[in-house]
């Protein structure tokens, strides 16, 4: 019997197989990321939370405050009605905190950030008499003109000081005097915390200034956070940077 002999084609489409082969061979293997998100980098895990429009669909949050609504809403939901409410809340509590320090007061300025595009907010409204047992929660929606906020929070989904963590990242947590040491602001954290988990976040951090004891006091020793690496030294800024790890 002879030698075989290959028509052209067979050997063409033979040495394009072959070189397809070497080529794969010399590609670097590609990023493995867990499905659970525990091993997507920071940047990847930030881009899927700043992309969710409706947390109801990745975050299973339960309240313990039920005597009260909590309306959770991004920057770009909300009119300048409750904006108005949350500087009403916020002035008399930090005017001269902030007069005080090396930023100064500037209540544009403070609007501006608030009003950023990856700012989410959660506001605190009483439920009146014919609301208690009713619902609580209420996602991408905003309180009634009518109603009393008493209570907020700011929050946004961030890259950590040093740039290989993911940070949710507290702004604003404030609650009007008549309302506070009733549990809303440990209940607010919780749905931070809860938030920052559902999204993997590595942890969560704020700002405090450093003449706010009582703030210092209420997330060291209550909630157990602590000075961050990314503190300012003392002599180089008025306020300190505390983070709590978030376990998965």
């Amino acid at each position: 019997m002879g030698p075989l002999i290959l028509h052209q084609s067979i050997v063409d489409l033979i040495m394009e197989i072959q070189t397809k082969i070497q080529n794969k061979a010399k590609m670097p293997a590609k990023l493995k990321v867990d499905p659970t998100g525990c091993k997507m980098p920071p940047k990847l895990k930030l881009k899927v939370a700043n992309e969710c429009e409706n947390l109801s669909s990745k975050v299973n949050l339960t309240v313990q405050k039920k005597e009260f609504k909590y309306f959770i809403a991004h920057a770009k939901q909300i009119n300048e009605l409750n904006y108005d409410k949350m500087m009403s809340i916020f002035e008399p509590l930090m005017h001269e905190m902030y007069e005080n320090s090396n930023w100064g007061w500037n209540e544009e300025e403070k609007l501006s950030e608030w009003k950023n595009p990856k700012t989410r907010v959660i506001f605190v409204v009483p439920k009146d008499q014919t609301e208690r047992g009713g619902k609580s929660l209420f996602f991408n929606q905003l309180p009634d003109d009518d109603e009393q906020i008493i209570g907020f929070m700011c929050f946004r989904f961030e890259v950590g000081a040093d740039k290989s963590e993911s940070a949710l990242y507290v702004y604003e947590l404030h609650i009007n005097p008549d309302y506070q040491r009733q549990g809303l602001g440990e209940q607010l954290m919780q749905m931070a915390r809860n938030i920052g988990a559902a999204f993997k976040m590595d942890k969560i951090m704020l700002t405090v200034f450093r003449s706010n004891l009582i703030a210092q006091q209420f997330y060291t020793e209550k909630l157990k956070f602590s000075t961050d690496k990314s503190t300012p030294a003392k002599n180089e800024a008025d306020y300190i940077i505390l983070s709590s790890r978030i376990k998965s």
